[in-house]
């Protein structure tokens, strides 16, 4: 004899945990802050941020992220052309005869990094982090740093980028957070050093919560010219 069984229709239940966020979970809400803690339901006063200034560049040294030179330090990669360190007499003041030992005193020097075109004319390099590192508090900030026409010659125009993330494999061509932003020479000397501000506005805050990329520079120009760059670095504010 067949038999059939009657199997009753069961009942599931579905709980939803609101997004699994325990109701006594306190932690840093500001979505800025180095800390922040998405899955906290209450403020308990422990965000942290980042520094006003981020050093990428300065005078002969690369910075680090929050001034960590082990974790957070920068590297620079040439895709095209090449990059120098030189070192670069700033400025001389005062007035002094010939054969005045007291010159060599008087001479302001500091080391300096020249981007250069190699023979396919062109230059294209940037600076990353060796760990990326949560930038939100820098989305209204900006990149600043001080340029000059080296003794080769320079371009016309050059551009630059801000942030921006590596490809998986990495390479030479960074994901861009931002579009590029074309700056001309004509403002620059071979004398003084010109400071250049760019604000840090193509953002939004999820965009630069991991940031790897934080400096790009391309130019198009005779073999051998480029541009000297120093004190390279982020402002978080007008400070």
């Amino acid at each position: 004899m067949k038999t059939t069984f009657s199997i009753p229709a069961l009942s599931l239940i579905i709980l939803i945990s609101g997004c699994n966020k325990d109701p006594d979970q306190s932690g840093c809400t500001d979505p800025i802050a180095i800390n922040y803690e998405p899955q906290a339901l209450s403020e308990d006063g422990s965000c942290t941020y980042n520094s006003a200034s981020q050093s990428i560049w300065s005078d002969g040294e690369f910075g680090g992220w929050n001034g960590d030179m082990l974790t957070g330090a920068y590297t620079i990669q040439e895709c095209q052309g090449f990059v120098l360190e030189r070192i670069a007499i700033d400025s001389i003041s005062g007035d002094f005869p010939a054969g005045d030992s007291t010159l060599v005193d008087s001479v302001q020097l500091r080391t300096t990094l020249v981007f250069l075109t190699d023979e396919d004319e062109s230059h294209r390099s940037y600076f990353t982090l060796v760990n990326d590192r949560n930038a939100r508090d820098f989305a209204e900030g900006s990149l600043r740093f001080e340029c000059r026409i080296p003794e080769e010659g320079s371009p016309e125009l050059f551009r630059v980028f801000i942030g921006g993330k590596l490809p998986q494999q990495g390479s030479c061509h960074p994901y861009r957070r931002s579009d590029y932003i074309t700056v001309s020479t004509n403002s620059l000397n071979d004398s003084t050093f010109t400071p250049i501000e760019i604000p840090i506005r193509a953002f939004d805050k999820i965009m630069m919560a991991n940031v790897e990329v934080v400096f790009g520079l391309e130019f198009d120009a005779t073999s051998g010219q480029g541009l000297e760059v120093d004190n390279i670095r982020w402002t978080a504010n007008k400070n």
